[in-house]
């Protein structure tokens, strides 16, 4: 079981990205309740200023430290991690100040370099904003440079 999960784990292609990540998929089977394993609603709109999406994206890039993830395991909420990890910690603070969790998405991205990258994406009054651990302003996702592989849906 554990060579298979490995084997899962590790799949890097644009065809195995394309679907949900499997690292999200045992992530939710380990904590269900996380912001990240409820349904995404496309029509929902968080009604969330940006001071607070600043706040939250400054704070946890501030005080998470990246740490590379050979095993590629989603976490959240802890004191290091990458990219996805990132993510999810700043999808929980959010989901704590009341943002809802369907207008809150998980995104794999390609950089500009062509680097995998996972990013949290929040629908604000129609705009697409990325909270991103490699950047410490929020943009629009389609001001970001990045090619999207997968996003929550």
């Amino acid at each position: 079981m554990r060579m298979v999960l490995a084997v899962l784990l590790s799949l890097t292609s644009e065809a195995a990205a394309a679907r949900e990540p499997v690292g999200l998929q045992v992530f939710c089977l380990r904590e269900p309740a996380h912001a990240a394993c409820a349904p995404v609603r496309r029509d929902a709109q968080a009604d969330v200023s940006r001071a607070l999406l600043d706040r939250v994206n400054r704070h946890v890039n501030e005080t998470m430290r990246y740490r590379a993830d050979a095993r590629n395991t989603w976490s959240s909420g802890g004191a290091a991690g990458d990219c996805e990890d990132f993510a999810l910690t700043k999808m929980q603070a959010l989901r704590a100040a009341g943002v809802p969790a369907g207008a809150m998405s998980m995104a794999v991205v390609r950089t500009p370099r062509g680097e995998g990258h996972a990013v949290l994406v929040v629908r604000v009054r129609g705009a697409r904003l990325v909270l991103d651990n490699a950047r410490g302003d929020i943009q629009r996702l389609e001001d970001t440079g990045y090619r999207v592989v997968w996003v929550q849906d």
